[in-house]
């Protein structure tokens, strides 16, 4: 009886092929069942392939997964050997960006530790490389930055002068994440062109579309608020163009936390909502989301913004993506201190503070010194300079200029409740002249106001 029903699904599969060889693609997804219902292996696996591409191109993530683990099973129940191997790491390393956009990082990885010995012993080096690349970018997500150098790092190495430029740019792309999350701005820059001239030889959207993500993040934690804008807005332009509602949202929320950086939550409520809408997966939603208790937040609707907030760090912890859960418990650590709860916000604050000093995530460490910081003054002022102290430190190795005048700011107002006028105003001045270079919108106003009161 089994047997009879494989032979069905084989004459039904066929008989699709024959039909409608002229527009095969519409019905990969029928073919895919079919075969793989037959005993037709290698005809199921094509099918499932192709329809895991297809599901993928159309922002359909679970099903996309859905059919690599179907293929997987296939795979798995064929006789080993090299050509099988190399097949089966081909499609495990394309399914990088479905299970990011799920939110299933810890699975992924699960599975390239699963194939770990089979894919250091296949020939294709380029295909080695990618094996590695995608260790690297879990290892990014869930904050083991050194050890994600050194798998990026190996990832170079086996690609060669020459290689696949398209898994050299994705590979990039990761590592410049990776430099961000450090602290290491001017690494994440030196790679620009390279990544450009890179996309040039083999034009990959996503690479493109990530590459200005990760220049427009970086030059925002800067303070380079005008190259922040047009690298995000390119991004963002290509997504539009491609109709891709995934590239559409992932670069409409980075919009929106480049916003909450410069000052400007009322814009950034809106681009975070509007990632919301268009995001096709788990992934960019929750992304979205932390950004909207930001700017919710930055507008004075605490209680939204830290329900919000306190809601998605256990997802983030859940998922694995540090990065994320660092910066949102910040986010709700500002919103407790900004509502006048002081202690959740101390608690909440040190929480980050203790995990970004874990993952060596440098800006995080000084945003989280200068609120600690903040807290003291209207707390315990005696506490106030060792923050600020290890805030500007940090900042001023990472040149992280606009974050570094909030924290001057914060020095100036602490030498004023000291009584000592001179150093306060010291302080306010460089914040003021800062925020003046860096063309920071409202700060300038907001320190003119409190070196009035001297």
């Amino acid at each position: 009886m089994i047997e009879r029903r494989k032979e069905i699904h084989h004459k039904i599969g066929a008989a699709i092929e024959s039909l409608y060889g002229q527009n095969i693609e519409e019905y990969y997804e029928m073919l895919a069942y079919h075969y793989a219902c037959s005993d037709q292996a290698d005809k199921a696996l094509q099918y499932l392939e192709l329809a895991n591409a297809k599901s993928m191109n159309m922002c359909a993530m679970e099903e996309a997964k859905a059919y690599f683990e179907r293929a997987l099973r296939i795979l798995d129940d064929m006789p080993a050997g090299p050509e099988l191997s190399q097949r089966r790491i081909a499609l495990l390393v394309n399914q990088l960006w479905v299970y990011l956009q799920l939110g299933k990082h810890s699975e992924y990885y699960e599975q390239l530790t699963r194939f770990n010995s089979e894919a250091v012993n296949i020939e294709d080096k380029d295909l080695q490389g990618a094996y590695f690349s995608r260790l690297a970018t879990c290892e990014l997500y869930f904050g083991e930055l050194e050890q994600s150098i050194r798998s990026h790092e190996k990832a170079l190495k086996l690609y060669g002068d020459g290689g696949n430029s398209l898994e050299k740019g994705g590979t990039l792309v990761s590592l410049q994440w990776t430099y961000l999350w450090k602290g290491n701005y001017f690494e994440v820059l030196s790679l620009i062109e390279t990544l450009f001239s890179l996309n040039k030889n083999q034009w990959n959207p996503l690479n493109y579309v990530t590459s200005h993500a990760v220049a427009a993040m970086t030059y925002a934690k800067m303070g380079r608020w005008g190259h922040a804008l047009e690298n995000i807005k390119l991004a963002l332009k290509i997504g539009e163009e491609l109709s891709n509602n995934s590239f559409i949202s992932y670069t409409s929320l980075t919009l929106a936390y480049i916003q909450c950086l410069m000052g400007q939550p009322g814009e950034a409520l809106k681009n975070a909502e509007f990632a919301i809408e268009k995001a096709p997966s788990m992934g960019n939603k929750v992304l979205a989301q932390c950004a909207l208790a930001w700017a919710l937040i930055r507008l004075g609707d605490f209680a939204r913004g830290i329900e919000l907030g306190s809601a998605l760090i256990p997802m983030f912890q859940a998922i694995r993506i540090s990065s994320s859960e660092i910066w949102t418990r910040l986010i709700v650590g500002e919103g407790y201190f900004l509502a006048g709860d002081h202690d959740e916000s101390t608690r909440m604050i040190e929480s980050a503070i203790e995990r970004a000093e874990t993952c060596g995530m440098q800006f995080f460490i000084g945003w989280g010194n200068r609120l600690l910081a903040e807290i003291a003054l209207q707390t315990d002022s005696d506490q106030a300079p060792f923050h600020l102290e290890k805030s500007i430190a940090v900042l001023s190795d990472i040149k992280a200029e606009n974050e570094r005048a909030f924290t001057l700011a914060a020095y100036g107002r602490f030498y004023k409740q000291q009584g000592d006028e001179e150093k306060a105003r010291q302080y306010l001045t460089e914040a003021l002249d800062t925020f003046k270079r860096l063309k920071t919108p409202n700060e300038p106003e907001n320190v003119k106001v409190e070196l009035a009161t001297l």
